[in-house]
């Protein structure tokens, strides 16, 4: 039996985990910068996608602020590109707080 490469068993992985290069969970991740903005992209970074909900982190209060003030157009734009995602909520935490 022929043994399988790293590369194609983590590919296999994460295809299970819907999280291949061809998912909009993938996809959400690498346009995020087109997403929420050039002016956030470097401050609020998407660390994760669950149970249709955005996660995303700040490096400070503010950003977190001008995230939520912009949460209806964030949720929008996701939407628009990956309707398939169905997102409903978006969750700012501030990095090293609770």
């Amino acid at each position: 039996m022929k043994d399988k490469g790293v590369k194609e068993l983590l590919d296999t992985l994460l295809e299970r985990l819907n999280c291949g290069p061809q998912s909009a969970t993938a996809s959400v991740f690498s346009q995020w910068s087109a997403i929420i903005g050039s002016d956030l992209v470097h401050k609020a970074q998407l660390t994760e996608i669950k149970n249709k909900r955005l996660i995303i982190s700040c490096d400070h209060p503010v950003w977190a602020s001008t995230v939520m003030m912009r949460k209806k157009k964030i949720i929008e734009n996701v939407n628009k590109l990956y309707p398939e995602l169905e997102i409903r909520q978006l969750q700012v935490k501030v990095k090293g707080r609770q």
